[in-house]
């Protein structure tokens, strides 16, 4: 009797074995591994960089005379935390004495204009291309800068292709005194005997005056380029610009006052690969 209880319980003990590795409870069954992954997992804690991240790193740039009263302005991305800004050689032009210094206002919120609290001076520039680098150097007042400045990551102008996506921030002079978004794609790229192939990348995303020298990034949140022109097609002509606002404040629509897209636009962005020598 013992014996025949003996060999029943060995029997079941073979059928439940048998049963669980059917059902995959081997050890050596690879579908039933857990994946670890090397790449991005729920344990990273790393803040992903969206347009808000971005706006901080945009300052607007004052061409200021003796008093402070501001004789034109433009944009600027700030590009290191000690306060470089990357900006249009156009913006901080000196070759004329048309102002005394540079004003900078850095982006506080998206909802509020920048209010004016630095003072700058040029270390770079190459009116060729119209790039230009300049440095935050000291408080309006004239008190020492301590702070370290939100920058935007420099990325690869030569890694963009035609139809890839293109984001702007600014401060045009139309839309009020608050920071500008704009996003269009790559439409190509125009080419100049003296630059390269790429001297310009060609977009639909609306550039008006007073974004020059500002922000273009690609889908990583990285400055791609500086985007520096209003309507350039094949030439330099603006094309389908008109001027509907009076965006100097002097009460007359002319000339002298900014020229603003309606529509068919293809605008110029310079690759942020031509400023890398100025940088």
């Amino acid at each position: 009797m013992r014996s025949l209880r003996l060999i029943i319980l060995l029997t079941l003990a073979a059928l439940l074995s048998g049963l669980a590795i059917a059902c995959g409870g081997g050890g050596d069954d690879t579908n039933s591994a857990t994946p670890t992954g090397s790449g991005p997992s729920s344990t990273s804690t790393a803040k992903p960089v969206g347009i808000n991240d971005l706006a901080q790193g945009v300052v607007q740039i004052f061409a200021l005379d003796e008093d402070d009263n501001p004789v034109w302005t433009g944009s600027g991305t700030i590009i290191s935390e000690d306060g470089f800004i990357l900006t249009n050689g156009h913006v901080v032009d000196d070759r004329f004495d048309e102002y005394d210094h540079l004003g900078v206002a850095v982006t506080e919120s998206e909802d509020s204009p920048p209010e004016m609290n630095f003072k700058a001076e040029i270390r770079a520039v190459d009116y060729a291309i119209d790039l230009a680098v300049i440095q935050i150097t000291r408080q309006l007042d004239g008190g020492a800068v301590l702070e370290n400045f939100p920058f935007v990551k420099i990325g690869d102008s030569n890694d963009v292709h035609l139809g890839d996506d293109i984001q702007v921030l600014g401060y045009p002079g139309i839309g009020g005194d608050t920071i500008t978004f704009t996003r269009g794609s790559v439409s190509g790229f125009t080419s100049e005997r003296a630059v390269g192939d790429r001297a310009w990348i060609k977009t639909d995303a609306a550039i008006s005056g007073g974004n020059s020298g500002g922000l273009a990034v690609n889908d990583a949140n990285e400055l791609i380029g500086v985007p520096t022109i209003v309507g350039s097609g094949a030439d330099t002509d603006t094309v389908d610009c008109r001027t509907l606002s009076d965006t100097n404040g002097d009460g007359f629509l002319d000339e002298n006052d900014t020229c603003i897209s309606v529509g068919g636009f293809i605008n110029g962005i310079r690759p942020v690969n031509l400023a890398l020598d100025l940088i």
